[in-house]
């Protein structure tokens, strides 16, 4: 080949990685959205458990002993 060479390819190539990383995106969106479903569920049943717990004891006072009641 005489002449100039050329410094890069012509046309430039797309980036083999381009579709991975939209992909990667998109999962890593609808993944965070489950976790956040997730956490959201969990918070729930954690805040009825509590709510249960706190509706069926009988609350007594244990701060002090007995006999300075």
């Amino acid at each position: 080949m005489r002449g100039r060479r050329r410094s890069r390819e012509w046309p430039p190539r797309r980036d083999p990685h381009a579709d991975e990383s939209c992909a990667d995106a998109v999962a890593d969106v609808k993944c965070d959205e489950a976790l956040r479903a997730l956490a959201r569920l969990l918070a729930r049943q954690a805040a009825r458990e509590v709510f249960e717990r706190e509706s069926t004891d009988t609350r007594e006072d244990h701060s002090a002993p007995e006999d300075l009641r």
